[in-house]
């Protein structure tokens, strides 16, 4: 699944980018904050979205994440192939 720059917000960030910030004011999230947000980086990555797509500022996704969980379900992700 291709998922473009063009779904991005204004400051360039694509909904995978946004999927993987932290939950809650310094990350504290909610434990069912932390599932859903577990479900929808692990509904992106069964979609085939690369978990190397830059932002307009150039992060990627993985860059982006913040929370040990979540960088664990990132480590799994295909490393991007060069073109």
């Amino acid at each position: 699944m291709a998922l473009s720059r063009a779904c991005a917000t204004r400051a360039g960030s694509t909904p995978f980018h946004l999927a993987v910030q932290d939950t809650g004011r310094g990350g504290s999230g909610a434990p069912l904050a932390r599932q859903a947000q577990a479900k929808t980086v692990t509904a992106f990555l069964a979609a085939g979205v690369r978990a190397d797509l830059p932002d307009a500022r150039g992060r990627t996704v993985h860059d982006c994440a913040r929370s040990d969980p979540v960088r664990a379900l990132l480590a799994g992700a295909a490393p991007r192939q060069a073109d």
